[in-house]
């Protein structure tokens, strides 16, 4: 059991019990769950915690086995859950620049993916960016709820038009954190 909340993932929480007191919240998908950690801390604290990453090296064993893990890329999780929906959808330090810097480095060196430009990382990122967003509106119920948070010295990859454009009501945008909800 991990008692306390995983680093990095203070915000997250606050954020989840303020939603939690508002509307019932059960079900959480994680974008970008690594090891799981975070994941894990949701189910011991009673929600039907959910974690997807395309990286499952990551991935702590006894979670996989457990259910609660994917390897999955993000855009597909309408074609894993089908008709699955979430209270709230959430993705912690996924929505900047440098993590899509970090992911595009990690591929290239793998040699699963030819380098880009710098310029076009910002285009993949910003890409990225909306197939999420896009994927998990439809995983989620009616008035429920999508949470990002990045680290302040980040650059952000969301922008209010784009998540507008999609279809989510913006209950709170600032550069590093937004809550919306469908």
């Amino acid at each position: 059991m991990i008692m306390r909340i995983p680093f990095g993932y203070e915000r997250m929480f606050e954020i989840i019990k303020g939603l939690q007191s508002e509307s019932n919240i059960v079900d959480i998908l994680e974008h970008g769950c690594l090891a799981g950690h975070f994941t894990r801390f949701l189910r011991d604290n009673g929600f039907n915690a959910v974690g997807i990453d395309i990286d499952e090296k990551s991935f702590l064993e006894d979670y996989v086995q457990k259910g609660y893990l994917i390897n999955l890329a993000s855009g597909a999780i309408g074609k894993y859950f089908g008709d699955k929906q979430f209270d709230l959808i959430l993705a912690n330090r996924l929505f900047s620049l440098e993590s899509t810097r970090v992911l595009v480095a990690e591929r290239y060196a793998r040699g699963n993916l030819t380098i880009f430009p710098e310029t076009d990382v910002l285009d993949v990122a910003m890409h990225n960016t909306e197939t999420i967003l896009e994927a998990s509106l439809k995983q989620l119920k009616p008035g429920k709820f999508f949470v990002s948070t990045i680290d302040g010295d980040e650059r952000p990859t969301a922008t209010r038009e784009m998540v507008e454009r999609i279809g989510y009501k913006i209950i709170q945008f600032e550069p590093y954190e937004m809550i919306l909800k469908t």
